[in-house]
């Protein structure tokens, strides 16, 4: 060993010793020790564990050793196991195969940390029953009474805490927005503007009144639904509970539909407006031309449940309420319409990147000028008691180049939105029939909805 190996080695061991990583030793047996070169010129020590470990009895993880129950009545977390069935006697069954097999290969429980034949349990922080699942109350408490944060590490914090529940939270992302945008560009200091204080407080809120995630029914059918782009592709998986049986803003306001007529504005905005800025914008672009309601229904973004919403439409004597996302046979129809538009405009945005905003209102003519399939009739039809004339796209062109230029850009606008929309129209139709068939057949089969016990 070279004079500067033997200094690294020397440095290592007296480092190792300080911080109580090794001890002196006067066993027999040993490891290889050796030193490599880094980059900046330095010693890495090296150990050479092979031949120890060789002679070393193998531990085996619980997860290895429960391998074939796993997924059928068995779930597996580092050294938390959860066992599952769907009744009581199968469920003793199941966990007299668990604690057999963990003897076999001589792992062990401590009881005190153990419960047994329990209709709900506590499991990687939620609260599982036959009913479904839900936040741990504990950590609900915790989002709470969180104090308002003062420091950026703070804000990390809070947003890293609520982040593990966001699934329970519908558009998570729109509410803590203003709070992620304050720590683009590492600040160093937390500038706390109304607008994040706003939004942490919807988002304490949220918490408190999130809804219970059901089990997914395996006779039920199930919705899939997917988006792509050139940059990246999305899909969600969905399930209806219950059976489908105004005025409708979705979050972020930039799609608001008459509920009856399937009628629809198209605002253009340049990012998530508050509270007071979306009931502006309701007023300029909605009551002075329809009127003021009777009743709102909207999601429950974070515009529409804060203070300023309910004080503003209070003093306009206009009811708020609230749907939910788990539950969309509050106003399924709009709910569906709001999506086959969001998709549209994302096709339409995506291809016009620098200059979709001009050609909005094309797409809101041509879905009000569309027939539904729920009334027989246009949204123009319905509101206005007659149907707008269609632009004459095969007219002479002018001697205008500007002119001609802006019509044919328009008209693309105007058969892509068509398209799109009356292919959303045939999916719809589909699904519809798929779903009705499908709830036919499961009636026929007569399979229950079994429910499952921790």
């Amino acid at each position: 060993m070279s004079i500067p190996e033997e200094k690294a080695m020397e440095e290592y061991i007296e480092e190792a010793l300080a911080q109580c990583y090794i001890c002196p030793s006067t066993y027999p047996a040993a490891s290889s020790f050796f030193l490599v070169a880094k980059k900046d010129g330095g010693l890495r020590p090296c150990i050479d564990y092979r031949a120890l470990n060789q002679i070393t009895v193998k531990f085996r993880t619980s997860y290895e050793v429960l391998w074939e129950f796993l997924y059928r009545f068995v779930l597996v977390y580092i050294d938390d196991i959860l066992i599952y069935s769907w009744n009581l006697a199968g469920h003793r069954h199941h966990v007299a195969e668990v604690l057999k097999r963990l003897r076999e290969f001589q792992l062990f429980l401590k009881a005190e940390k153990c419960s047994f034949h329990q209709p709900s349990v506590q499991f990687l922080g939620y609260n599982i029953n036959s009913s479904g699942i839900r936040m741990d109350e504990g950590k609900v408490a915790a989002i709470r009474d969180w104090p308002t944060p003062t420091t950026v590490k703070e804000l990390q914090r809070f947003l890293g805490f609520a982040n593990f529940y966001r699934r329970f939270i519908r558009n998570y992302s729109a509410i803590d927005n203003p709070l992620t945008s304050l720590l683009r560009n590492i600040p160093k200091s937390l500038p706390w503007t109304l607008s994040a204080e706003e939004a942490f407080n919807t988002l304490k809120e949220a918490f408190t009144t999130a809804p219970l995630l059901v089990h997914p029914d395996p006779v039920r059918p199930f919705i899939v639904e997917v988006d792509a782009s050139t940059t990246g592709v999305g899909a969600v998986l969905s399930q209806q509970q219950g059976n489908t049986s105004h005025l409708h803003p979705s979050s972020p306001a930039s799609s608001i539909q008459l509920r009856l007529s399937k009628s629809c504005r198209l605002i253009p905005l340049k990012g998530l407006p508050t509270a007071m800025e979306t009931a502006e914008l309701m007023f300029n672009h909605i009551f002075c031309y329809f009127g003021i309601p009777e009743d709102i229904i909207s999601d429950r973004g974070p515009q529409f449940i804060s203070r300023v919403w309910k004080a503003f439409f209070s003093r306009l004597g206009v009811a708020v309420s609230l749907s939910s996302g788990y539950h969309p046979q509050t106003n399924g129809q709009t709910e569906r319409k709001i999506q086959e538009i969001g998709r549209y405009l994302c096709t339409l945005c995506h291809s016009h990147q620098d200059s979709w905003s001009q050609y909005l209102g094309w797409a809101e003519y041509a879905q009000n000028s569309l027939r539904q399939p729920s009334t027989g009739l246009t949204p123009f039809q319905c509101v206005l008691g007659y149907q707008l004339p269609l632009f004459p796209w095969s007219g002479e062109p002018s001697n205008v180049p500007a002119v001609d230029y802006w019509f044919r850009k328009s008209e693309r606008v105007w058969d892509s939105a068509h398209h799109q929309l009356q292919r959303a129209l045939r999916r719809r139709r589909w699904t519809t029939r798929l779903s009705t068939w499908a709830e036919g057949l499961a009636v026929y089969q007569g399979h229950p909805s079994m429910p499952t016990m921790p």
